[in-house]
């Protein structure tokens, strides 16, 4: 009897770091680009020209639904030109190069955004540091008078990550426990009607579970990959239907992970705004792994350099994990609060299959956990006819990469599907990503920012 390919990957724990690994604090790099666009794609309007000097912290951009953008250093707004982003979506930059300059002050900061913390929301508050309250809907016009933080009914705070080379929450968890309860006691303030979850890994969970107040519900996650993917465990454990536009809030539910929390509680005490972001750096062979604070807007080459991962030459690079990321074509995309990961493959590591086309063989229906018709939608799109992509509900997709790990062709399915999602409604009007290294100014940036800073740190500089 054949055994089944995946079943190497279904039981095969994640690779997470035991809790006593060191995080490597990022100085600040000599140069950012902050992509006008983020989580949901939710547009953001830069409100900085060329030329301008800007202050760490300073307010950069804002947002339709008022959330701002804030420049992580200080200095001077470089350039503003369209790049791709780590996601693949072509979108305006700002590119703001390494200069003097004090950060600015938390009432500066309210004074620029117009609000008073005495007075105003929390709502306020947080979109005024860079955060999307999590109580409010992910679309503006869905956004009513009953969306309170006091409607909550269920906060579910993610302890552990779905993907397998991922280790950011564990970490956090394992570390900064206390701050994480201290976090719990700080939301049931703000939200005092919810019921309070903590999902996190089941051998984790024997370890802390005498730690973690009664009030808290404690729930274990398998470390089976299938079984650990968010959209299939918030349901269940939030007693909710399954969203696959995931704006959770509309249903009464807060979904936030530990670095969130943190983030938000550090936001609200501490009026800290939201400019840095964990990420997990991996390589598969050999297998190595660090983490690491970097700025918002630092460079993939830059984050290499500084975690010496690029001794090891990767032949891919992927933004994300190994299931759900996206490969890069230029080492030096910006990376944002969005990406959780890198993860490098080398040479050996690149497996070539039979062939791009679909042989219908079905094994992406078979692992599918919707069972979706992914095999129609990669075709479908393929020859970008969008509208009969469409009919199979590619928006119901979770985007957990496993019809791509069991393809025997090799094909980039979950990229079909974000595709489809993407350009459903459109005809014919995606820009192929294959004119990326043609027109991305991120080149000449990198160029000039490092040629600059060369020059700053001369001897002749200093004199």
């Amino acid at each position: 009897m054949r055994s089944n390919p995946l079943n190497k990957l279904l039981n095969k724990p994640p690779s997470v770091c035991v809790s006593h690994d060191e995080i490597l604090d990022m100085p600040e790099p000599d140069y950012v680009v902050l992509p006008m666009d983020y989580t949901q794609r939710e547009l953001y309007s830069w409100k900085v020209a060329i030329g301008d000097k800007v202050r760490q912290n300073q307010i950069i951009a804002k947002n339709s639904m008022g959330v701002c953008l804030h420049t992580p250093i200080s200095g001077t707004v470089f350039d503003i030109k369209p790049i791709w982003s780590e996601g693949g979506i072509h979108i305006p930059a700002v590119c703001i190069t390494r200069g003097e300059g004090d950060a600015v002050s938390v009432d500066e900061i309210f004074e620029q955004y117009g609000v008073n913390p005495k007075e105003d929301t929390v709502d306020d508050q947080l979109k005024a540091m860079g955060i999307h309250p999590p109580w409010l809907p992910l679309s503006t016009s869905a956004v009513s008078e009953e969306h309170t933080p006091e409607a909550i009914e269920n906060v579910v705070i993610v302890g552990f990550d779905e993907e397998p080379e991922i280790n950011i929450q564990y970490n956090l968890l394992a570390q900064r426990l206390n701050d994480v309860l201290e976090g719990f006691s700080f939301l049931k303030t703000i939200m005092p009607n919810a019921t309070q979850v903590l999902l996190a890994d089941r051998n984790f969970c024997k370890q802390i579970k005498d730690q973690v107040p009664g009030e808290i519900q404690l729930k274990s996650i398998s470390p089976n990959y299938s079984a650990r993917l968010l959209d299939r465990n918030i349901p269940k454990y939030a007693n909710i239907r399954f969203d696959h536009h995931r704006d959770y809030a509309l249903q009464k539910t807060v979904v936030i992970s530990i670095e969130r929390l943190l983030v938000l509680t550090a936001a609200i005490k501490n009026s800290q705004p939201f400019t840095t972001k964990y990420l997990t750096v991996s390589n598969k062979m050999p297998s190595d792994h660090k983490m690491v604070l970097i700025h918002h807007g630092t460079s993939i080459r830059s984050i290499l350099n500084f975690t010496e991962f690029s001794k090891y030459q990767p032949e891919s690079i992927i933004a994300g994990g190994p299931m759900k990321g996206i490969s890069q074509f230029n080492n030096l995309t910006p990376l944002t609060r969005s990406c959780d990961g890198l993860h490098l493959l080398g040479e050996k590591e690149i497996t070539s299959g039979p062939g791009d086309h679909c042989t219908n063989c079905a094994a992406c229906i078979r692992i599918c956990p919707l069972n979706l018709q992914v095999h129609l939608i990669g075709r479908y799109v393929e020859f970008e006819n969008f509208t009969s992509a469409n009919e199979y509900h590619p928006e119901q997709c979770m985007e957990c990469g496993l019809c791509s790990y069991v393809c025997p062709a090799q094909r980039p399915l979950v990229q079909f599907i974000k595709l489809a999602n993407q350009y459903g409604n459109q005809k014919n009007e995606h820009k192929p990503q294959t004119q990326c290294s043609i027109e991305s100014p991120l080149e000449e940036w990198d160029q000039h920012c490092s040629s600059s800073a060369a020059m700053a740190d001369s001897p002749a500089a200093s004199h």
